[in-house]
């Protein structure tokens, strides 16, 4: 999984450069403010999840109980938030990015949201098998994007 993940930032660092474009301050500022509110809700959802697991861990713990996965207690939420923000982000991006492979891009980063939120209800050992598939997904569909912004740098 390491190695996945060094090739995904390869293949973004390379592709990174040709990116960075004046006219999306606008785009980019709407991310910051998006990004400001997901911390103040990853903040409250945390203390939120560390307060009904704890009740949860001693009401098991008095009944001699199974304990309650860690898993369902933050992460499902904040995943399905998270896939919400991409949602709404990827809509916003239509009124500033007209390239088809551009928003191709971006929802494939929100499959990919999809799958980790999805891994975290299955079962081992299928649960690392769907993140692998995100993070292949992820790889090859960003690979995609770079070729095809490599073909456009060439054109030039």
């Amino acid at each position: 999984m390491l190695s996945l993940t060094i090739l995904y930032y390869k293949i973004y660092q390379n592709n990174r450069k040709s990116e960075i474009v004046n006219e999306l301050n606008n785009f980019i500022n709407i991310k910051k403010l998006v990004s400001l509110s997901m911390i103040l809700i990853l903040l409250l959802l945390s203390i939120s999840s560390l307060y009904i697991w704890g009740a949860a861990m001693a009401e098991a713990l008095k009944l001699n109980q199974n304990y309650p996965n860690p898993n369902t207690v933050f992460y499902a939420d904040f995943f399905s938030i998270m896939i919400f923000v991409d949602v709404l982000l990827l809509i916003i991006s239509f009124i500033y990015h007209f390239s088809f492979f551009t928003i191709f891009r971006n929802a494939s980063f929100i499959i990919t949201t999809i799958l980790i939120r999805m891994s975290l209800t299955i079962e081992k050992p299928m649960n690392y098998i769907v993140i692998l598939i995100g993070f292949l997904f992820s790889i090859i569909t960003f690979y995609l994007y770079s070729l095809r912004n490599t073909k456009n740098k060439s054109v030039e």
